[in-house]
């Protein structure tokens, strides 16, 4: 998503409830929930809450959601456990 100036922003409503997000600054500064300022590389997480952002210039977020409830293959591509000799 790409932010321009002093716009109040809220994210959408979410897919399905309970879910966790991952709020990430890609480029810019902003202010999120009028008291925490994220600046390029940070992010904040959040779960049932409701979610504004500013900022003073310009900013590119990235929204990450993930199920925790959600089935998985412990086996998977991703999950970490791949021994590679």
């Amino acid at each position: 998503m790409n932010l321009t100036s002093r716009e109040v922003y809220t994210l959408p409503a979410l897919p399905k409830e309970n879910l966790t997000g991952i709020l990430y600054a890609f480029q810019g500064d902003l202010l999120v929930n009028k008291t925490l300022r994220l600046s390029k590389g940070e992010s904040v997480i959040f779960k049932n809450e409701t979610v504004t952002f500013k900022t003073d210039t310009k900013a590119e977020l990235v929204l990450f959601l993930s199920d925790e409830t959600a089935t998985f293959h412990a086996e998977g591509m991703y999950s970490g456990n791949q021994n590679k000799f």
